[in-house]
């Protein structure tokens, strides 16, 4: 504590250290803003890793909506055809 290892302390003296913000979001799903009224900004190698974590899931996620939008009509054409004959 004495070496400021931490990036903001709150009235109740609880210690956020470095990427409080980056961690709330990737485990809990909710900005730090929920939980306290400070902008973090010091960063880490870990939350860095974080970030990108969080981006590929979101890119998946917005991929596979996007492929289940174009592609469902698709394959139901497909099984109308099929059953059909």
């Amino acid at each position: 504590m004495t070496e400021h290892a931490y990036e903001y302390m709150d009235e109740l003296g609880l210690l956020y250290l470095p990427g409080f913000d980056a961690r709330t979001r990737h485990f809990y799903g909710k900005t730090s803003h929920h939980f306290v009224d400070h902008p973090f900004v010091m960063k880490t190698d870990f939350d860095n890793r974080i970030r990108i974590d969080l981006y590929k899931k979101e890119l998946k996620k917005a991929m596979t909506h996007a492929a289940s939008s174009l592609f469902g009509p698709i394959r139901r054409r497909m099984k109308e055809r099929k059953e059909r004959g």
